[in-house]
């Protein structure tokens, strides 16, 4: 059944976008047919929390781990002074999340990434990751290509293009080619929109966030990031489907187990 099955959400957001992730997240999932009882949130970015003694020993309770977005921590902060405060949170981000990735990786852990989640999955692998600039970063909808050859895929089966809610100020421009990663989505600009890595899916779009909801994530933030949107807002109303992917990830969770 699938209210029985179990999904952890580990966040690395402590603004106000937190709520509305775990929102847009379960929404989708209740909408699958999981159960509240089973449906989990531990934020990372929460320092007093020990990686060790609570989060690793939560995973192994649940069926599947989602690594969220991030809402004030990126990998653009690595730029700044090593004395701010930006930087050493997000060095204490990556230390805390190579301990998680580590583990989920050891016990094949069904795992997806979303946006932060790739960057640190790169990031682990040893991949580029970059800040964007006006040459990656993408904000409001667009377009997302499957690989022709991964089209049989659990995720992605029987889609060929779709579209999605994106935002990001970094991004993944390779991953190491010597690690076996499975390349299945891309558009103009993002060459690694969605890639497979052992037992973890990693996606740089957002396939919880749709129409309504990128508006309403729009509103939580002050500057930057999602205030930027396309110009012809109305014709991707009618055509975000990307919530298909998290249905076929727990799908595919589910079959694991």
């Amino acid at each position: 059944m699938r209210s029985k099955f179990s999904t952890l959400l580990l966040q690395f957001r402590k603004n106000k976008t937190g709520p509305h992730e775990v929102k847009s997240i379960y929404n989708k999932y209740e909408e699958w047919g999981g159960d509240y009882s089973n449906f989990a949130v531990v934020n990372v970015a929460d320092f007093n929390i020990d990686v060790q003694k609570e989060i690793i020993p939560l995973i192994d309770k649940f069926d599947s781990v989602i690594l969220g977005g991030s809402g004030e921590f990126g990998f653009y902060h690595l730029e700044s002074s090593k004395e701010s405060k930006e930087y050493k949170a997000m060095i204490k981000i990556l230390s805390r999340s190579k301990k998680i990735i580590e583990y989920l990786l050891k016990t094949e852990k069904p795992t997806l990434g979303i946006c932060f989640g790739i960057q640190l999955l790169g990031w682990y692998l040893g991949g580029d990751v970059v800040t964007d600039g006006d040459k990656y970063e993408e904000f409001g909808f667009v377009e997302i290509k499957l690989v022709k050859q991964k089209r049989d895929d659990p995720l992605f089966h029987d889609i060929n293009t779709f579209y999605s809610a994106v935002g990001h100020h970094s991004s993944v421009i390779n991953f190491p080619v010597d690690k076996g990663i499975i390349h299945l989505a891309y558009n103009d600009k993002i060459k690694n929109h969605a890639i497979k890595y052992k037992n973890f899916y990693a996606l740089q779009f957002h396939p919880e966030i749709t129409y309504k909801e990128y508006f309403e994530r729009k509103e939580l933030y002050k500057k930057g990031g999602f205030l930027k949107v396309n110009k012809n807002l109305l014709w991707y109303k009618d055509r975000i489907n990307a919530k298909i992917i998290l249905f076929n990830f727990w799908d595919w969770s589910r079959s694991l187990s």
